[in-house]
């Protein structure tokens, strides 16, 4: 604003008349003290902005931090491809080693009439191990839980199962889901699984996270945890029917099924 020196009456920087008086306003003989400042601010404002431009800057550094984080690619195991014949006869026997063969139907007018005495056949093994490296094991999970899978009309796509082993008995769970079918985020959970009965196998939780991003507690539960129970939890329970032991290495595990 511009203070007319004649009357006082404040006016635009544009103007060439005073607004009060009607006088003409030579700016070759205004001072600097018929300026009057706009939107001064006091230290303490001056602080305050400040502080507002740095937490604005922090806060979308940690954004980006966290998107980041959530998409970045871990080490997964890709579970696409085809068993060996020796893996699928070793997932064959897990699936049916200890059923009771299935008695063959009798066809015909008249039945054979039964043998008094028949030779009695030798006793096959009452267990058996098995060894599945972490790509075997991935590509097992992957055909048994029907990988790929569209959830949400479309919007996610559950596309890979990897299945990682380690020496300290731990096996790292990576869920993979695409979303637009564009961006890929992977679901992480350590377990650690504990072989009862036969039959019974259970899985302790020891981590969850997605991406590089840790969720603790009841946050991995219901972000991670959740999707793995109702994704895979009901396909695979069948796998470990007549598992008694198990023993893990980095990169296989090697479990035994009883009769």
């Amino acid at each position: 604003m511009i203070t007319c020196p004649k009357c006082g009456t404040d006016n635009l920087l544009t103007a060439i008349f005073c607004r009060g008086c009607g006088e003409r306003l030579n700016l070759d003989e205004l001072r600097p003290d018929n300026f009057e400042p706009v939107n001064t601010l006091t230290p303490a404002q001056l602080r305050a902005k400040k502080i507002n431009q740095i937490t604005g800057i922090v806060l979308a550094i940690v954004l980006v931090i966290l998107i980041i984080g959530l998409l970045f690619p871990v080490g997964t195991v890709d579970g696409s491809g085809e068993l060996s014949p020796e893996a699928s006869q070793n997932l064959t026997t897990l699936k049916t080693f200890g059923n009771a063969p299935a008695e063959a139907e009798e066809s015909g007018k008249k039945k054979k009439k039964k043998k008094e005495a028949e030779a009695p056949k030798p006793a096959g093994p009452s267990e058996q191990t098995l060894t599945f490296s972490d790509t075997e094991a991935s590509i097992i999970a992957v055909k048994t839980i029907g990988l790929p899978k569209e959830d949400n009309g479309g919007k996610v796509s559950w596309t890979n199962f990897s299945i990682r082993f380690h020496s300290d008995g731990t096996a790292q769970l990576i869920l993979t889901a695409k979303f637009f079918k564009a961006f890929a985020m992977h679901n992480v959970m350590v377990v650690k699984p504990t072989v009862g009965e036969k039959g019974s196998v259970t899985m302790e939780v020891k981590g969850t996270r997605i991406g590089l991003i840790p969720l603790p507690g009841k946050l991995g539960d219901q972000f991670v945890t959740a999707k793995f129970k109702n994704i895979a939890q009901g396909p695979m329970s069948g796998l470990k029917s007549y598992i008694s032991a198990s023993t893990m290495s980095n990169g296989s595990v090697t479990v035994t099924v009883s009769k």
